[in-house]
């Protein structure tokens, strides 16, 4: 345990991180955070349930001072709030994943803590290399670096991920829900994927109902566009992990019900005119606002859509058509990609 004002010093050596016997008020690190640190940082560790201050750098340690008590065990989460890390965005285990994942023919890779777009172009570069370029890069935005980089980021990524546990702990938390309707709104407009995860349902990871506050968090990022919500611990370790999937799909039923009714829709539609009005149009987005206007008033309950690499389908899918989307395709590698 870890208490109030108690100096606590964090090895960050590898040498100490292997085989170091630790003392009480001794932590270590597998990574050198004293290349990257400053005096009057502040650490975070466990979801920042223990925060530390920095008051004495020397190679290889870092002297901190608590701001909090808190009981810490091994393996946990460590943030480095407005820091930039020194290491590599990928370490070689991260490649091994991404090469093991194209062997084994993933539809998506997540890649976590991205902040520039060259991020994304190290995923794809390695994608390419491995001759695998039909998987898809999900950018997970977890902090103040990727906020301020979103725009190129999103221009170079298929598709983003507001990951708000970490996130929360990189920005102030009275900033995350401004930020995840910001980054919903941009990925709309720009027909990209877009998913809201972290906590939505994390009562439920011990309790068979969800809280009201999240009932209603996962409705609203349903109803401003989100084109997915995840759940993690629910289903990861909880207790309730299928009536959590079974929670969270009715409130997305029912917020999309909410967003096609005839008031709110028919607004979306002149925006959407708008948005489109330019005769530099591609063929494919005249399309889609072409399906999107013949199914306005749910004169027709499917829209089948053939499209052989899947950018058909994704751009229809993209501007939210009032039917069921049935898209036809022979190329197997797209049928489980659009799912999200």
């Amino acid at each position: 345990a870890v208490v109030s004002t108690q100096s606590t010093g964090i090895f960050s050596d590898l040498n100490s991180f292997k085989s170091k016997e630790f003392e009480k008020g001794e932590l270590s690190v597998s990574y050198d955070m004293s290349k990257d640190l400053e005096i009057g940082k502040i650490v975070l560790l466990d979801d920042g349930k223990l925060q530390l201050k920095v008051t004495k750098i020397e190679d290889g340690i870092i002297y901190t001072q608590a701001i909090n008590s808190h009981k810490i065990k091994s393996n946990k989460r460590i943030n480095l709030p407005g820091t930039i890390f020194s290491m590599p965005f990928l370490a070689e285990k991260d490649i091994n994943d991404i090469k093991f994942g194209c062997d084994m023919g993933v539809d998506f890779i997540a890649a976590s803590f991205v902040n520039t777009p060259e991020n994304v172009k190290e995923v794809k570069a390695i994608l390419k290399e491995k001759n695998c370029e039909d998987i898809l890069v999900i950018s997970k935005i977890e902090s103040q670096f990727a906020v301020e980089n979103f725009d190129a980021i999103l221009s170079e990524t298929d598709a983003v991920m507001v990951a708000r546990g970490d996130l929360g702990l990189e920005i102030p938390y009275y900033e995350v829900p401004v930020v995840e309707k910001m980054i919903v709104r941009k990925c709309r407009e720009a027909g990209k994927p877009v998913i809201v995860a972290t906590q939505m349902l994390d009562s439920m990871e011990n309790n068979p109902h969800p809280t009201r506050a999240e009932v209603t968090d996962v409705y609203f990022a349903t109803e401003i566009g989100a084109d997915a919500t995840m759940l993690s611990g629910e289903t990861a370790a909880g207790n309730y992990p299928v009536n959590s999937v079974e929670v969270m799909n009715k409130i997305n039923n029912r917020a999309e019900e909410e967003f096609y009714k005839k008031v709110y829709y028919d607004k979306y539609i002149e925006d959407l005119k708008i948005a489109h009005n330019s005769e530099k149009e591609g063929t494919r987005e005249k399309i889609a606002m072409h399906v999107t206007l013949k199914t306005q008033d749910k004169d027709y309950k499917y829209a089948v859509i053939l499209s052989r690499t899947g950018k058909l389908l994704s751009t229809v899918a993209s501007f939210r058509p009032n039917a069921i989307i049935i898209g036809v395709t022979n190329n197997e590698s797209q049928v489980s990609k659009f799912g999200i």
